[in-house]
């Protein structure tokens, strides 16, 4: 596997606390090179913009990004994405990115647009529970190192 980012993961948020960037700089750190988070800042919100042009903007914004990092394939992280747990995820993200470079997206607060929905390769949930977007991130960060660690064979992950 070569050492330069492969596996980005792309999330819009307003809020970026420090200790959640804290994290997610650890688990990206662990992942040797192989992982790049970019973190989209959304347009400004105003009472005059629909959800529908919310996300619009959110899609060029992110369509921007996969195209400066030269992403074909994506995943998006969507509440009603199919469920995996642990070792299927690594299989998944494994499985896509011997081929290519691919992306892991976290939505804004109104979620994707059905245009982007159709593009992507898998939604995948990452919780049943609704979990703010920071928290999100720092999930999949976690979740990124951990399949690195399930493929390489790594202690890490246990069953």
């Amino acid at each position: 596997m070569s050492k330069k980012a492969r596996i980005f993961l792309i999330s819009i948020s307003r809020h970026q606390s420090n200790s959640i960037t804290s994290l997610t700089n650890e688990y990206t750190k662990r992942c040797t090179g192989l992982l790049q988070e970019i973190v989209i800042r959304p347009p400004t919100r105003n009472k005059s913009l629909t959800v529908v042009e919310i996300k619009k903007q959110e899609l060029k914004l992110i369509k921007k990004v996969l195209k400066a990092q030269k992403i074909n394939q994506f995943i998006l992280f969507d509440e009603n994405g199919s469920r995996f747990n642990s070792q299927q995820f690594s299989k998944i993200i494994f499985d896509l990115q011997t081929k290519d470079r691919i992306a892991l997206i976290i939505g804004g607060a109104d979620g994707f647009s059905d245009e982007i929905k159709k593009s992507a390769v898998e939604l995948i949930s990452i919780s049943t529970l609704t979990i703010s977007h920071e928290l999100a991130r720092v999930v999949a960060c976690e979740q990124i190192y951990r399949a690195l660690t399930i493929k390489s064979g790594h202690p890490y992950h246990r069953e």
